[in-house]
């Protein structure tokens, strides 16, 4: 969204996403008949942030992007191994984003890349270690009316 009193290389913005992971495996396990058990974990994110970018055109009609960013980071971590369910439930944790991108027009709005580092704050949730969700995100997309 550009807002007329920032200037109009400065454009205001909101995002919001979702990314889900899981990993099974076997581990070593003494309480399994045969001293293996399988080990299943899967994280769940939905970021929700407000970002500052600044947006000009480096060569027609492509144009790039520099911005950071804070907000909310919803997480949700569950393992299960051997019958056994520990589950965070949903756990919110702040986070910062840095990131750059470019774009060009298309429509009545643009197409964008995007890649950005995205740092949370560590959540603790009941039954499952304390984790750092973070880390890096490639985005294409398209913004409507940029």
């Amino acid at each position: 969204m550009h807002v007329p009193a920032l200037g109009k290389h400065l454009l205001l913005g909101v995002s919001g996403g979702v990314s889900f992971a899981s990993h099974e495996r076997d581990v070593a396990d003494l309480r399994a008949r045969d001293g293996r058990a399988q080990l299943a974990t899967s994280l769940l994110n939905l970021p929700i942030i407000a970002d500052l970018r600044w947006h000009a055109l480096i060569s027609p009609p492509f144009a790039l992007e520099l911005g950071a960013g804070a907000g909310l980071l919803l997480s949700r971590v569950t393992s299960t191994a051997l019958g056994a369910s520990s589950d965070s439930g949903l756990a919110a944790s702040a986070v910062g984003e840095l990131l750059m991108g470019a774009s060009m027009p298309l429509g009545p709005g643009r197409f964008l890349v995007r890649g950005a580092l995205l740092a949370g704050s560590f959540v603790a949730a009941s039954g499952v270690r304390r984790f750092g969700p973070g880390g890096l995100l490639l985005l294409a997309g398209y913004a409507f009316g940029s």
